[in-house]
């Protein structure tokens, strides 16, 4: 979700394309997730040459623009309500992988991830099932 221009559009497609009961899952960043702020702080046309310094064997013909237009438990639920989904969407830990190119680093997002409060985690997902008609 972080790199579509427009989320409503795409939840919209979604919608129309599966059927009564079918089901849509998304994993993404958080906006307010370290990766998201990060990622909002530096102008887009760095971001390629900062993940493939972080991730080793990063090219950087793989790093795309980022948005995070739709990526806020809060906007997705509206989302996806809006769309006659029921819908789950929650914050995710997983370990600092964009941390892992300094030992301090990872030591540092470890500690980050124990305390900061739950608006703060790095990844979303979001499950919905289309409403039955």
């Amino acid at each position: 979700m972080e790199h579509v221009e427009d989320p409503d559009q795409f939840l919209s497609e979604a919608r129309r394309v599966l059927k009564n009961g079918g089901y849509i899952c998304l994993r993404t960043p958080n906006r307010w997730g370290y990766v998201g702020l990060a990622a909002s702080l530096i102008p887009n046309r760095f971001h390629a040459k900062v993940t493939s310094a972080v991730q080793d064997g990063r090219k950087e013909e793989d790093v795309f623009p980022t948005l995070y237009r739709c990526n806020s438990i809060r906007k997705l639920r509206r989302a996806l309500r809006q769309r006659d989904f029921h819908s789950v969407v929650y914050g995710f830990e997983a370990e600092p992988c964009y941390c892992a190119f300094s030992g301090l680093a990872f030591f540092a997002g470890v500690v980050f991830q124990r305390f900061a409060p739950k608006l703060f985690r790095s990844t979303l997902f979001a499950f919905g099932r289309l409403k039955k008609r």
